[in-house]
C-alpha cells in the first residue's frame, strides 16, 4: 500500500504513481514536513473527527509538521495531536490517511524505508 495525494485527502494506493511521490522536508526542531507532486502540504485536518490528514497550500504548523520515529527498518510519523498515521477502511474499500494510532504495534502505520526513494 501507497500513499497517495488525491483531491479528497492522503488516501491509499496500490500501485504506485506520480500521485505516491513526496517530497519530505526536514525541519529545523528535527520533525519533517511533506510536499506532494502538486507543490501542496501535508497537514492533520483539526476539524475534521477522524484527524485525517489532507492537503492544504501553505504549511499550518503544527498540523503540517510530524514527528518521526524509527523502528527497525521503518518509520512512523507521528502528527501533532500525539497520534500516529495509519492507513484506515472507510466505507469498505477506502484507505484514509489519518493521526488516530496510539502506538507503535504490528498494525501500526509503519513504513519500509525504500532504497529508491
Amino acid at each position: 500500500m501507497f500513499w497517495s495525494s488525491t483531491p479528497y485527502g492522503i488516501r491509499g494506493a496500490r500501485e504506485r504513481d506520480y500521485t505516491c511521490w513526496f517530497q519530505v522536508c526536514l525541519l529545523g526542531s528535527g520533525k519533517v514536513q511533506f510536499i506532494d507532486y502538486k507543490g501542496d502540504y501535508l497537514s492533520m485536518d483539526p476539524t475534521d473527527k477522524r484527524n485525517a490528514i489532507k492537503t492544504v497550500k501553505e504549511p499550518k504548523p503544527p498540523y503540517s509538521e510530524f514527528e518521526v520515529q524509527y523502528e527497525n527498518e521503518k518509520v512512523i510519523f507521528k502528527a501533532s495531536n500525539g497520534m500516529f498515521l495509519r492507513a484506515t477502511w472507510h466505507y469498505g474499500e477506502v484507505h484514509i490517511v489519518e493521526a488516530i494510532q496510539t502506538s507503535t504495534d504490528r498494525h501500526s502505520g509503519l513504513i519500509r524505508i525504500a532504497s529508491d526513494v
